[in-house]
């Protein structure tokens, strides 16, 4: 059980603070919900997640600690490249479906594999990628000392951040 006040990643949203968990009444029957706010939102921008929905629950992910981070950036391994594809539309596809998932280890294989290929990255893979390290950046800079400019860098093994503490 998530508690008020834990921070979670989820999903594409990002990092997010739970706000609260109450009962609301959205289709004329109360049931519980997590209440979630993005940190870099201001406003009143709310996620509600069904406490009963094992799916949705699931997709709220602890924020790792600092070891883990190292571990999961040492581990994840670019693509096989038998497994990208080669056309532009299926790539395309592809990279828009790992961002959706908000996965943060293929996140981090996305940006190796596009900066692991022997040509230099298209515009559009070059987008992904600062799209992905976006994604990542939230939960790196409260877990690291890490800037958003050195997210790529970190990922790709050309820097070595010093963990807050």
């Amino acid at each position: 059980m998530k508690t008020v006040g834990e921070l979670v990643v989820y999903g594409a949203n990002g990092v997010c603070r739970i706000e609260d968990i109450r009962d609301e009444s959205f289709t004329g029957s109360a049931r519980r919900y997590y209440i979630l706010k993005p940190i870099t939102e201001a406003g009143n921008s709310r996620i509600f997640v069904p406490t009963d929905n094992e799916k949705l629950v699931g997709d709220m992910k602890k924020l790792l600690q600092p070891a883990e981070l190292f571990s999961l950036v040492a581990a994840a391994d670019p693509f096989d490249m038998a497994d990208w594809p080669s056309d532009g539309r299926s790539r395309s596809k592809l990279c828009r479906d790992i961002l959706a998932s908000g996965d943060r280890e293929q996140l981090v294989r996305l940006i190796k594999t596009v900066f692991s290929q022997k040509k230099t990255p298209s515009a559009s893979e070059e987008s992904v990628c600062f799209r992905a390290a976006i994604m990542l950046y939230q939960e790196f800079s409260l877990v690291l000392a890490i800037e958003k400019a050195d997210v790529i860098p970190f990922v790709l093994g050309q820097m070595q951040p010093a963990v807050k503490g």
